[in-house]
C-alpha cells in the first residue's frame, strides 16, 4: 500500500482554486469584462447615484408615513379618551352608574332606525350643501366683476353693476332721482354700462343719469368758487410746482381737467366726466385725487375726485365732437411720441374716424372738498402773482425808487426825470445818419410843446406818439416825459434815438 504525503493530498485538493503554471490558460473559467469606455463608466456612476437617491427618497417617504400613522394613532387615542370622559360625565349627569368604563359600546342597530330614509335625508342634505357651495363660488366670481370691456359687443353682454339706466332715466325730473349709496364696485377700474342706444344724445344723457344718481360727499364744494388768479405768462403746472411745505405735500398727486374734454353733470355739477385717449387713466387716480379745472380762461380748484370707467365714446359721438376737442384728443394720443409730424396726426385722426381707436370716458365722482387746500392755493396765488409782477420790473424799481410817477391824463406817460426842462422852441440835436421815426398812431392831442414817449418822437406840432419802443424805454427809465410841452435834457436828451441806433 503506497502512502501519499499529506501535502500531496492538499495540493490535489486545492488545485481548482489556484491553477498551476503548467495548466493552460484557456482552462480557466470566463472572467467578467470590465468596461473600458470612460463614458460608460460615467453613466454607470450616475445610475448608481440615482438609485441611491431613490432609495433615500423611499426611506424618507416611509419615515414620513410612519410619523403620520403615529400621529393619527395618538389623535385617535386622545379622541377615544375624550369620548370616554364625556360618556362618564353624561352618565353621571343622568344619575346612572359611573362605573361604566369597561362596558362595551353597543353596536346593535337602534330601535326604529330606517336606513333607506336616513340615507335619502343625508343625500338631500349633501345636495343642498353642494348647491350652497356652488352659489358661493358664483357669487364670489360675480363680486370680482368682469375685466374692463373696450368693445361695444362685449359691453352689451356684460352684466350691469348699477341700477338699470332705463329705470333711472324714467324718473320725472333729474332732481327727483334717488341717491342710493354708491356701490363699492364703482370704486374699481371697470366700465360702467351706459349703452342704451347708439344715438350720441342718449349716450350723453345716460352718463349724466349715472352721475346724477351718485351721492354727494359730506363736505361738498362751495356754491361759488373763487378763481385762481395767475399771471398771463404762467401755467398752472408752473404755479403748482412753486408750492412748498404742507401744501406741496397735499398736492403730491393732482389732475388738471381741460375745458375742451370735461363735461359736468347738469343736475349735479359736483360730478362730471372727461374724455381721454384709451389709456389706463384711472391707474393714476386709484386714490382720491385733487383736481383743477379751467373755465373761460380761469383756473379753479374743483375738489377731491375718484375716477371710474364709463362707456367709451361710439363712432357717432366721435364724429359729432367739436373740432377743437377732436384735435386735442388726437394730439394727446401722440404726445408721447418723438415724431409728431402732421402726417402722424393725420393718420391717428383717420384711425379714430375708422373706429380703430376709441375715446375713453372717465367718470369723476366728487368725494370731498378740502377747505385747507382751497384757501392755501388762493393765498399762494396772490403771493405768486405779486412776486411775478415785481420780478418783471426790477430795473424800473431799482433805477429811481425815490421818484414817484407823475399823474397825467395823457396816455403813454412814464416816470419823469429830475433834469431841468426847456421850452418847446429849443431844438433837438439829432444823431447824424439817423432819421427820426414817425409812428402811425397819434395818442395825445396837439400841444404847444414837445412830447416824447420813448423812441416814438413826433415833431409835427408837439403831439404825443406811441410805439413799441415806448414800453421798453419806460421800463428802463430812459427819459420819458409828459405831453405837456416839456422834455428831459442833459443826460437823457435824444436817448430814444441812441436806443434806436444801438438796436
Amino acid at each position: 500500500m503506497t502512502t501519499v504525503p499529506g501535502h500531496a493530498h492538499d495540493e490535489k485538493r486545492y488545485t481548482f482554486m489556484v491553477p498551476s503554471d503548467s495548466e493552460p490558460a484557456n482552462n480557466a473559467g470566463p472572467k467578467p469584462e470590465l468596461p473600458t469606455n470612460p463614458l460608460r463608466i460615467a453613466e454607470m456612476a450616475i445610475e448608481i447615484q440615482v438609485e441611491k437617491l431613490r432609495v433615500a427618497e423611499a426611506m424618507s417617504a416611509r419615515d414620513v408615513l410612519v410619523q403620520k400613522l403615529s400621529d393619527a394613532y395618538t389623535s385617535i387615542r386622545e379622541k377615544t379618551d375624550l369620548i370616554d370622559r364625556l360618556q362618564q360625565a353624561l352618565n353621571a349627569a343622568m344619575g346612572a352608574n359611573t362605573n361604566t368604563t369597561n362596558v362595551p359600546f353597543s353596536t346593535s342597530p337602534r330601535q326604529g332606525w330606517n336606513p333607506p330614509a336616513d340615507m335619502s335625508g343625508l343625500r338631500s342634505q349633501v345636495a343642498d350643501l353642494e348647491a350652497l357651495i356652488q352659489e358661493l363660488r358664483v357669487g364670489t366670481r360675480n363680486a370680482m366683476g368682469p375685466p374692463p370691456k373696450y368693445e361695444e359687443e362685449d359691453g352689451k353682454n356684460a352684466s350691469p353693476v348699477i341700477p338699470d339706466i332705463q329705470t333711472i332715466a324714467a324718473s320725472t325730473s333729474p332732481l327727483a332721482i334717488s341717491t342710493p349709496t354708491l356701490p363699492s364696485i364703482l370704486r374699481k377700474d371697470r366700465s360702467v354700462q351706459t349703452l342704451v342706444s347708439d344715438e350720441p344724445e342718449d349716450m350723453v344723457n345716460a352718463r349724466f343719469a349715472i352721475l346724477a344718481s351718485m351721492p354727494l360727499p359730506d363736505n361738498p364744494p362751495d356754491d361759488t368758487l373763487k378763481p385762481i388768479i395767475l399771471p398771463p405768462t404762467c401755467t398752472l403746472q408752473e404755479f403748482l410746482g412753486s408750492t412748498s411745505g404742507s401744501l406741496r405735500n397735499l398736492l403730491g398727486n393732482y389732475c388738471v381737467l381741460q375745458s375742451l374734454t370735461t363735461k359736468w353733470c347738469p343736475s349735479r355739477e359736483e360730478h362730471g366726466c372727461f374724455y381721454s385717449p384709451q389709456v389706463d387713466v384711472t391707474a393714476r387716480m386709484k386714490q382720491p385725487t385733487e383736481c383743477f379745472y379751467n373755465r373761460e380762461g380761469l383756473w379753479y380748484y374743483a375738489g377731491l375726485y375718484q375716477a371710474f370707467w364709463l362707456e367709451d365714446l361710439s363712432l357717432k359721438e366721435w364724429v359729432e365732437l367739436p373740432t377743437e376737442t377732436a384735435n386735442y384728443l388726437v394730439k394727446e394720443t401722440i404726445s408721447a411720441r418723438k415724431n409728431v409730424s402732421p402726417q402722424n396726426i393725420y393718420e391717428v385722426n383717420q384711425l379714430y374716424n375708422a373706429g380703430a381707436l376709441k375715446v375713453a370716458c372717465v367718470g369723476l365722482q366728487c368725494v370731498g372738498f378740502s377747505q385747507e387746500v382751497y384757501k392755501s392755493v388762493l393765498e399762494h396765488a396772490a403771493k405768486f402773482t405779486q412776486a411775478k409782477w415785481k420780478s418783471m420790473n426790477p430795473m424800473a424799481t431799482a433805477s429811481n425808487p425815490a421818484s414817484p410817477p407823475i399823474a397825467s391824463n395823457s396816455p403813454g406817460t412814464g416816470v419823469a426825470s429830475n433834469a431841468p426842462s426847456k421850452s418847446a422852441s429849443t431844438p433837438i440835436k439829432p444823431i447824424s445818419g439817423m432819421s427820426r421815426p414817425v409812428s402811425p398812431t397819434l395818442l395825445g392831442t396837439a400841444t404847444a410843446g414837445f412830447g416824447a414817449v420813448a423812441a416814438g418822437l413826433g415833431l409835427g406840432k408837439g403831439g404825443t406818439w406811441n410805439t413799441t419802443a415806448a414800453l421798453s424805454a419806460q421800463s428802463a427809465n430812459q427819459g420819458l416825459t409828459l405831453a405837456t410841452g416839456t422834455e428831459n435834457l442833459q443826460g437823457v436828451e435824444n436817448v430814444a434815438y441812441r436806443g434806436m441806433a444801438k438796436k
